[in-house]
């Protein structure tokens, strides 16, 4: 086993910024991992890496949290030898962004869990945040794992480090400083990555690897019940739900469904007893009820204010059963939805072109089948696990 090694030094100076092509990950998955397994990706002798993952869980059950989880099952079917630094903030979707002192202490205890857990990794892959509290934590955790000699994969999961950088200038000289830990910076898609590219050290490498999903069915047979316009997202403010229950309101011979976390019980009342007679809020849908709801759904709709969105793995997910996405344009949403080839893409806030569109779609067959075929295709061709799992093999290979 070898610990603690750095990134090859002799690498060019110019900033590359590379999207993992999935379609090349998986014509070649059975050998990555056979080498992978044997230690021989990269033609040396050595074993499969001590990764140390900083990350969490679910619950509470949000995109990152769940990519941790794929992550998790992927390396260590490939025989990595996964340690978890949990990184539990929040037990709640309605306490994340919310700072408390219990919080505090669990930022303690998680910096605790790296110190101990850090010592015999070989490599540490490290989810990272860019809300302004959580940031800080994540500065502090760069630097022990620099100091420690730890080589760093930064997974990027959101839009926003420039904006942060534009809070003043020790904000900016924070986020040089974080990003300058990393060996490899790794985004989501081309978004992310020009999001991060003037922080991150020019002898350090920016990959692009596109999220996947915990669960890849075949395209569900589509139910009698045909036109639903559903949503599934979380039913805090800025994910949009206001405006998917505004939208409900305007087209009333339509049904649409309403699935995700509320922010408590009360929240989830509340969206019940407002909602019009052809809109179903069903909370959080899981397992079979999930599945029911995605085989009767024609549209997704998908019209986040956040801007620092990133990959919502509901438009993944919708994309893989060959459902089309309407969705605002806000953060990396427009490096999922093809406008016009799995969907439609609109301004933020423009609830009136969202109801033309749901219109248009939901009486032409052809056009829906059309989009549809797009939407199954770019799943296929970018989000794929056999395409996720390869990519993390190949960039693991330089720690092995």
């Amino acid at each position: 086993m070898i610990g603690f090694q750095r990134l090859r030094s002799a690498r060019p100076a110019s900033r590359r910024v590379r999207l993992r092509k999935p379609t090349n990950f998986a014509s070649e998955t059975a050998p990555i991992e056979d080498r992978f397994r044997s230690g021989k990706l990269l033609g040396v002798g050595v074993m499969s890496p001590k990764v140390l993952v900083i990350s969490q869980l679910p619950p509470p059950v949000h995109g990152s949290a769940i990519v941790t989880q794929i992550l998790v099952e992927e390396l260590t079917a490939s025989s990595a030898e996964i340690r978890l630094a949990d990184r539990r903030f929040s037990k709640e979707v309605g306490d994340i962004g919310n700072l408390s002192g219990r919080k505090v202490v669990a930022a303690v205890g998680l910096l605790g869990r790296v110190l101990r857990m850090s010592r015999h990794a070989d490599c540490a892959i490290f989810f990272v945040t860019n809300r302004p509290a959580s940031f800080l934590v994540d500065c502090v955790i760069s630097l022990v794992l620099r100091a420690k000699r730890i080589p760093t994969l930064g997974y990027v999961h959101a839009l926003g480090y420039e904006r942060l950088a534009r809070r003043g200038r020790v904000w900016r000289q924070l986020v040089r400083i974080h990003f300058s830990c990393a060996s490899t910076v790794v985004c989501l898609s081309p978004r992310l990555a020009h999001d991060v590219a003037p922080f991150v050290r020019k002898e350090a490498r920016i990959e692009t690897v596109p999220n996947t999903i915990l669960d890849v069915d075949d395209i569900p047979a589509r139910s009698s019940c045909h036109g639903v316009v559903t949503y599934f997202s979380n039913f805090i403010p800025e994910k949009g739900i206001a405006d998917f229950i505004a939208l409900s309101r305007s087209i009333s011979d339509i049904r649409f469904v309403a699935a995700g976390s509320p922010v408590d019980e009360e929240q989830l009342g509340q969206l019940r007893r407002d909602s019009p007679p052809n809109l179903e809020i069903v909370g959080q849908a899981l397992g079979r009820d999930k599945r029911d709801l995605w085989s009767k759904t024609s549209i997704l709709v998908f019209p986040s204010r956040y801007e620092f969105e990133a990959q919502p793995l509901t438009i993944i997910e919708a994309l893989s059963k060959g459902i089309p996405v309407i969705a605002y344009d806000v953060g990396g949403v427009g490096d999922l939805v093809d406008d016009g080839t799995n969907g439609y893409l609109l301004p933020e806030g423009d609830v009136a072109g969202m109801k033309r569109a749901i219109e248009g779609l939901i009486n032409n067959s052809d056009e829906l089948a059309r989009l549809g075929a797009g939407a199954r295709n770019t799943f296929i061709d970018n989000h794929s696990r056999s395409a996720f799992r390869n990519a993390w093999i190949k960039l693991l290979g330089d720690y092995a």
